[in-house]
């Protein structure tokens, strides 16, 4: 396994990211020799240690000249494996644990990443939340302020208004005033007029019927005169024949 193969395998712990497993991969590896170089040892419990390591000088010889060469001392890395990964390259089992368990650890990882995550969204979310809201406090503030500016000269305007009004209605109910008071005097000028006409219709109608009553006593006056004649000239007969003697 080359080391592009080995990043495309550790990407799955990355979700997939490659580059994100590259990077990791590298950083690994330069402090890894960076540390060796300073002659630190590098233990990673459960895998193993990385140290420096001194090679003996010995003497070489080529085989085609027969020359011998010395190769001094020299330090070389070492890689010490640990107990874990003996096992786990001696047995599946054991791998398959260990994988498991890489798994959980990863899983309880993204699982924090994304917890604190939250959190620092939410504390940004509440950051804004508050500007926003000093932000609005402050416009509020402010048109208050030129609210009250502009109100002094609203009120007068009103003011100005709401006088002009009350002055058109007491011209309004003035002129409705004069011409209820012509009506009403026009209605009594008419209410009289039919007044006097009545009076005069009762007058003349009294006056007719008292002259019907006149002539109705003349009548039977006249009457009484006739009956009495009449009956004069009766009694004048009645003394006539008394008087006279009866022929024989």
């Amino acid at each position: 396994m080359n080391k592009s193969e080995f990043v495309e395998v550790l990407a799955a712990s990355f979700e997939g990211n490659r580059a994100q497993a590259r990077r990791a991969l590298d950083a690994v590896i330069m402090t890894l020799t960076a540390r060796l170089a300073n002659g630190d040892r590098i233990v990673i419990s459960g895998f193993g240690a990385f140290q420096q390591s001194i090679r003996t000088g010995r003497e070489v010889r080529n085989p085609r000249t027969g020359e011998i060469h010395v190769i001094a001392d020299r330090t070389i890395p070492k890689f010490i494996p640990g107990g874990e990964l003996k096992n786990v390259v001696a047995g599946v089992r054991t791998a398959a644990k260990k994988a498991t368990a890489k798994k959980t650890t990863t899983a309880k990882k993204s699982a924090a990443k994304k917890a604190t995550a939250k959190k620092t969204a939410a504390k940004k979310t509440a950051a804004a939340k508050k500007a926003t809201a000093k932000k609005s406090a402050a416009k509020k503030s402010a048109a208050k302020k030129t609210t009250a500016k502009k109100s002094p000269a609203k009120k007068t305007a009103a003011k100005k208004t709401t006088a002009a009004k009350k002055a058109t209605a007491k011209k309004t109910t003035a002129a409705k005033k004069a011409t209820a008071k012509k009506a009403t005097a026009k209605k009594t000028t008419a209410k009289k007029a039919t007044a006097k006409k009545s009076a005069a219709k009762k007058t003349t109608a009294a006056k007719k019927a008292t002259a019907k009553k006149s002539t109705a006593k003349k009548a039977p006056a006249k009457k009484t005169v006739a009956k009495k004649a009449t009956a004069k000239k009766t009694t004048a007969k009645k003394a006539t024949a008394r008087r006279s003697p009866a022929r024989v």
